[in-house]
């Protein structure tokens, strides 16, 4: 387990008391921890750990697996750089198609022929 994801681990079980108001947290992956069973999660303890961790997203999603009826998703934003994005080449792509296009098909270059 990655040591980001131990650690966002461990200040959520101080956070949300785990031991004494019940849950459990499950790693779901490499950036992904599910809060299951845990009866009422309060906005300001969510408002504390977006403080504590601003580069977590944190989702609630309907779970009929959980005695509470949701759970909630913890996911670590990824810092990775823009070049190696998929955004960066969908982009990149994108714009080498829309140049073709207008310079090729709608700007024909004409030949001479004479």
């Amino acid at each position: 387990m990655p040591a980001a994801i131990d650690d966002l681990r461990q200040s959520l079980s101080g956070t949300f008391n785990l031991a004494r108001n019940g849950g459990t947290i499950r790693v779901r992956d490499d950036c992904t921890l599910m809060l299951i069973n845990y009866n009422i999660v309060h906005m300001q303890l969510v408002d504390a750990v977006k403080a504590q961790h601003p580069n977590v997203d944190i989702y609630f999603e309907n779970y009929a697996g959980s005695s509470s009826g949701y759970v909630v998703f913890f996911v670590l934003k990824s810092k990775r750089a823009l070049l190696s994005s998929s955004e960066f080449f969908q982009f990149v792509g994108l714009a080498l198609i829309l140049t073709f296009f207008y310079g090729i098909i709608l700007n024909p270059v004409p030949f001479d022929v004479t």
